[in-house]
């Protein structure tokens, strides 16, 4: 009896909502639905905030092209212009503000790529201010929610203009906006008015709903296919331990800088930095010299000085899909100097590296590989 009267409780609570009345989403479809089951449990934190409020839910903004965005949830309250993206993901959550793509790594050690969060909510505000110029000054605040059922493992924020939460933190970060007000005021006949205005947006015809999917599968369908998650991430690892510089210090003594020599490379073949001559002090390595970029760690480009007189002529060969690339077989590799590198990659056009095997099947072979690898998987046999 008591779990029976606990349904009639959620769904009485659920039918009396303002997001049940605005998107007609009967309960069911709801709670079948993570998407919508997480709008819905955003939506239920959000109506506790104190103050004149509003919400419109599923917005679908329209852009310069003819196509539309959504917005999962807008709540207009006097300290601003609220644009939530709801993410009701569970696991660990790894991701970097500037980074287009995010990680979300379950309990059975599933890895799951998705565009970031805040570039797409940025698109977002982006649109929306632009639907609602004629309001001057409007503050606009974007959130991400993630579910309580997450751990943001690792999430790196660079900028103070959008925020990440988990849903059960939500109401202290609404706080800290509301109670730390720098702009304007948001009026209750401004909300009234915004309202008015962005309404008949929530109303969409299922013919535009469809439109708008299509469209959004029309650009993941131009994103370029990659590798197995566990194959990419294990050849990463065993690429990055391969380039991996415990410690350097630079070569900076008089005799030192005597040896060095003339034809020293002025760019980092990888990312277009100056590279500086260093000497590994510590591991297996130690002693060795080499190039490496002054971007280090962020990039790891090495340049080994003591091969810099190799150099053989090239004969590009694109990589076929049954002829599997030296890169994916070798274990490990080993960056030589650039010696007549192409001067662009045939697949993606960045600038290639040498590269030479030191593990695997295809030990000691040589090869020109793309610096952009893992991503980029063209190589060049030499």
């Amino acid at each position: 009896m008591g779990e029976i009267l606990k349904a009639l409780s959620i769904i009485y609570k659920y039918k009396t909502s303002e997001y049940a009345k605005s998107t007609k989403n009967g309960i069911l479809k709801v709670y079948n639905d993570r998407g919508g089951l997480g709008e819905y449990f955003t939506y239920e934190y959000l109506k506790e905030i104190i103050g004149y409020k509003k919400f419109l839910f599923n917005v679908y903004i329209p852009k310069e092209d003819g196509s539309t965005t959504e917005i999962d949830l807008i709540m207009l309250h006097p300290s601003g212009i609220y644009v939530i993206e709801s993410k009701n993901y569970s696991g660990w959550i790894f991701g970097h503000e500037n980074q287009r793509i995010w990680t979300q790594c379950l309990s059975n050690k599933q890895k799951n790529k998705f565009y970031n969060p805040i570039m797409q909510n940025k698109g977002h505000t982006k649109y929306l201010s632009e639907y609602l110029s004629g309001f001057n000054g409007l503050p606009f605040r974007s959130i991400i929610v993630f579910s309580e059922h997450c751990e943001l493992k690792s999430v790196t924020l660079t900028t103070a203009k959008h925020r990440v939460v988990k849903r059960s933190d939500l109401l202290n970060c609404m706080s800290s906006f509301i109670n730390t007000i720098s702009e304007r005021i948001v009026t209750v006949q401004e909300i009234d008015d915004i309202y008015k205005v962005l309404l008949p947006l929530t109303t969409t015809s299922k013919k535009q709903k469809q439109m708008h999917v299509k469209n959004i599968k029309g650009k993941i369908r131009t994103v370029p296919k990659v590798r197995p998650l566990a194959v990419q991430a294990e050849e990463d690892e065993k690429l990055e331990e391969a380039q991996e510089i415990i410690e350097v210090k630079p070569v900076d003594t008089p005799a030192e800088a005597s040896q060095q020599p003339a034809s020293a490379p002025a760019l980092c073949p990888k990312c277009g930095a100056a590279m500086v001559r260093r000497r590994t002090v510590k591991g297996k390595g130690t002693g060795r010299e080499f190039w490496g970029c002054t971007n280090f760690p962020t990039c790891r480009s090495i340049i080994n000085i003591e091969q810099a007189s190799k150099a053989k002529k090239l004969k590009v060969v694109k990589a076929t899909p049954k002829a599997k690339p030296i890169a994916a077989k070798a274990e490990k590799v080993e960056l030589t100097p650039p010696a007549q590198t192409p001067v662009l990659c045939p697949k993606c056009g960045a600038a290639m590296i040498r590269r030479r095997t030191v593990k695997g099947k295809y030990k000691g072979k040589e090869f020109w590989g793309c610096p952009n690898f893992p991503k980029c998987r063209s190589i060049v046999n030499i």
